[in-house]
């Protein structure tokens, strides 16, 4: 339980501010950033009154200004030092606060500090990549892994498994890690852009068309969202690239596994649960989707902790059945995943929002590494997901993936 005898935050009206560049110009960690795909609201946290390695549990009574931002981590055993810096959950209660929307920009100040200590932005320019691409796994061995997969699938023992791929390129250390930031708010506005960044020599970052869920009170809105092709920029084409996906029955194979978990887990946490009874198709500037969308009315003592330990993670990232994909791709995957396919988001009395924190990268000592993932089921291609990989990473445009 969190106690309501935090300071509430002090609310000063500001003019626009560039997010990106006055996050880089302050020298107070954690930071958090985080643009809805929807609403187009921005939100900035730096700084922590207080950390918390757990999920916190609001109830409706703490004042709605006590705002928690964080992250879950996805399951894996694995130690890694490239995720040194990131606790497997982590909530903080910001010091400073940022809210804007296209016409209102707020900053909350927590106790005793003061926005005139704040520093000023600084200017973040393009960044580059050097043409030098490591693939974990590499193709020769991802494609055994499907393969071995889809034997395992042929013999009913799993439904669908999501495998992931790091890939990891180098970048110009002396680059300012935010400047990823920015180029991604410039190269992939329709998806939910998001940062976390906990120490100086690493930030995690990325823009995802996945939200795990919204929480407004009693209401919860979520979505089912699988099934990718690459999008066309001749017109007829990217229509007939549309159809495609609709009447694909691998890929309507794909969004079922994520679908029916959800109608599953909402039912024992819900009074009332609805949702789109067909597929329906949502693009990023990349890529399209099948989405199936979901509203839920909670048991009134349903919270937080209950709605991540059962939503996280979902099919979309996991696969299908639960314990037996998550326990295939610990013994598969030779690398931690850290926060990619984990979750970011916050939690506050008035509302909690979260990401499924996939098209993500970790930048760190000069590298960027590009994390993504696909659904194997039945009807996989090994080559083919293996593209589909490269088209989720398109969005860097990286000169060594033309």
């Amino acid at each position: 339980m969190i106690s309501s005898l935090f300071y509430k935050a002090q609310a000063e009206e500001c003019s626009w501010i560039d997010l990106p560049e006055y996050l880089a110009g302050q020298d107070l960690f954690p930071k958090f950033y985080h643009k809805c795909k929807e609403t187009q609201e921005e939100r900035a946290a730096f700084g922590s009154f207080i950390t918390l390695p757990f999920i916190p549990k609001i109830t409706k009574e703490i004042d709605p200004s006590l705002c928690f931002y964080g992250a879950l981590s996805f399951p894996s055993p694995k130690q890694d030092l490239l995720w040194k810096d990131f606790p497997s959950i982590i909530f903080f209660l910001p010091l400073y606060e940022i809210r804007q929307t296209p016409t209102k920009t707020t900053l909350y100040v927590r106790s005793l500090h003061s926005s005139k200590s704040l520093k000023p932005a600084i200017t973040l320019e393009e960044p580059s990549f050097l043409d030098e691409r490591i693939d974990n796994p590499t193709k020769e061995d991802w494609t055994a892994s499907v393969e071995a997969i889809l034997q395992t699938i042929k013999n009913r023992k799993l439904q669908k498994i999501v495998l992931a791929r790091k890939s990891s390129f180098s970048i110009d250390p002396s680059l300012h890690p935010f400047c990823f930031l920015k180029k991604l708010l410039k190269e992939a506005p329709s998806t939910t852009t998001f940062a976390l960044q906990t120490t100086p020599h690493s930030l995690f970052l990325g823009s995802s068309p996945e939200k795990l869920y919204k929480k407004e009170g009693t209401t919860l809105h979520t979505e089912a969202i699988a099934g990718t092709r690459k999008r066309s920029q001749n017109h007829l084409e990217d229509e007939a690239i549309k159809n495609n996906l609709l009447k694909s029955a691998k890929d309507n194979k794909e969004v079922l596994h994520v679908k029916n978990f959800l109608k599953k887990e909402l039912s024992n946490l819900s009074t009332k649960i609805s949702f789109s009874k067909k597929a329906a198709l949502i693009q990023t500037e990349k890529l399209h989707h099948l989405r199936y969308s979901f509203t839920a009315l909670l048991k009134p003592d349903t919270n937080d902790i209950d709605l991540l330990k059962a939503l996280h993670p979902t099919p979309a990232v996991n696969g299908t059945p639960k314990e037996l994909a998550l326990s295939s791709i610990q013994k598969m995957e030779t690398f931690n995943r850290g926060l990619y396919a984990g979750t970011v988001g916050w939690i506050s009395s008035l509302e909690s929002s979260f990401t499924v924190a996939i098209r993500s990268s970790l930048i760190k000592e000069g590298s960027l590494h590009a994390f993504a993932g696909t659904g194997i089921v039945e009807g996989s291609n090994p080559l083919l997901e293996w593209e589909e990989l490269d088209h989720k990473i398109s969005h860097w445009k990286i000169s060594c993936l033309i």
